[in-house]
């Protein structure tokens, strides 16, 4: 087994949460809206996504986006690049599509408004950026293991949207080589982003680990080119189909894991 000498992290749903600071922003756009004790706010939400995922599937970005793992809901609040084949028409066509999903949605429940659409749009890209913040203790995490390791961040996405998430979780100086699928138009868990990365941090794939969130981009995509995994769990069961090589509940444990796979002692 060789020597651990690198260590590479996901970013959504690992260092910082990306599910549930969308949940969150969703719910309190929708109650400007509706009042809390509305079930209707609840009946938006659900509307306002499925509009939004409907548009973006059908839009000329769609195979783009799928490639490098850009999903309907970073399209409704997040600053896109602003060079690359696509850069041109996400300018021109995500006003649209935000208020539209608005307004679809609204529309779906009963309320026809075009300016509270445009209203509940900006609201919902203000709410999202005021939840762009670390996990507790995941810089401090990073920083611990960078004191042995080389420390690099792989994360699937827009380059514009992802490096902006890692700016406001202060986490912008603290990786050795950082790549956002969008860099390279193809994402995890295709074995071209995790080749590039290692290729930026100077280590063989048997050399660096990948911790990650996903059993399917982080753990079976890392395995592809002969990496080891770490999967933060979550309290998620581990499915027989996928074998990460250490798994940890939160990145607290990771030290451990990290010993135990062939790091520093």
């Amino acid at each position: 087994m060789s020597r651990v000498s690198a260590v590479v992290f996901d970013l959504d749903d690992t260092l910082m949460p990306e599910e549930a600071a969308i949940d969150a922003a969703f719910h309190a756009t929708c109650h400007v809206a509706f009042p809390p004790s509305s079930k209707t706010a609840g009946t938006l939400t659900a509307r306002v996504r499925t509009r939004a995922r409907e548009a973006w599937r059908s839009s000329p970005a769609a195979r783009h986006c799928g490639s490098v793992g850009i999903s309907s809901s970073e399209g409704l609040w997040g600053a896109f690049a602003t060079s690359g084949a696509h850069a041109a028409f996400f300018e021109g066509w995500l006003p649209t599509y935000r208020v539209n999903a608005w307004a679809f949605g609204l529309r779906d429940v009963g309320a026809d408004d075009g300016d509270l659409a445009a209203r509940l749009s900006d609201i919902f890209a203000q709410e999202v950026r005021a939840r762009l913040s670390p996990y507790v203790g995941a810089v401090e995490a990073v920083r611990a293991v960078r004191m042995d390791y080389a420390v690099g961040l792989l994360t699937n996405g827009d380059s514009g949207v992802q490096r902006e998430k890692i700016a406001k979780a202060g986490l912008k100086d603290e990786f050795d080589a950082v790549l956002v699928s969008g860099d390279i138009a193809v994402g995890k868990p295709d074995a071209a982003p995790f080749r590039r990365v290692l290729d930026i941090l100077g280590v063989r794939a048997a050399q660096a680990v990948m911790v990650g969130n996903s059993l399917t981009s982080d753990v079976l995509g890392s395995h592809r080119v002969g990496m080891r995994a770490v999967w933060v769990t979550d309290g998620q069961s581990t499915p027989r189909a996928a074998r990460p090589d250490a798994t940890v509940s939160t990145l607290g444990e990771l030290a451990d894991a990290l010993r135990e796979l062939g790091g520093r002692r």
